[in-house]
Parts: structure tokens; sequence; C-alpha cells
């Protein structure tokens, strides 16, 4: 929760995916400290990794905005996140 790859500012515009909401609240602290600075709350985090279809919703709903995946866990899931973004770009989605 002490440690941060991403500034507070850029997490609050990003529309953010974790790969599970109770694993981000509780280690993430790129999300923690945003949070602390009450820059976003629980309902920021629109969407868990497994949540395909909601994912390819914001996708389409807004193609060009920032969205921030956050894992907390083993590297497999960061690689999953890769794999379904590559699928998403060689689909023409966005």
């Amino acid at each position: 929760p002490e440690r941060a790859e991403v500034p507070p500012a850029t997490v609050a515009r990003a529309r953010i995916v974790v790969e599970t909401r109770e694993a981000a609240w509780h280690e993430a602290g790129d999300l923690i400290q945003a949070r602390e600075a009450g820059l976003i709350d629980e309902g920021s985090i629109l969407a868990e990794l497994h949540e395909r279809e909601r994912i390819a919703e914001l996708r389409r709903a807004e193609p060009g905005a920032v969205t921030l995946f956050k894992s907390v866990g083993h590297v497999a899931l960061d690689l999953a996140a890769l794999e379904v973004t590559l699928e998403t770009l060689h689909a023409g989605v966005g």
C-alpha cells in the first residue's frame, strides 16, 4: 500500500480494471493512495479481469479513454491481461 507505480492524478482520470476488487483495495498502493487523496472511491473500479464483456463495453463506449489495469497477484495475471488486450486490438475494437 505504500508503493505506487502510477501517480494518483493519472489513476483518477483512468478507467480502472483490476484482477479483483478485494485484492486491489487491500494491496494496490496506486489505488489506495488515490483513494486516500480523495481522488477515487470504491465505485471507481469499473471491472474485474474476469469480466471480459464489461471490459469490451467500456472500450466500445469510449475507445480513446485511458484504462489502468492493476494487478497485485502473479505475473500470469499480467500476461492474461496482455492477451485480452492483444485479442481486442487484433479484433479491431478500438
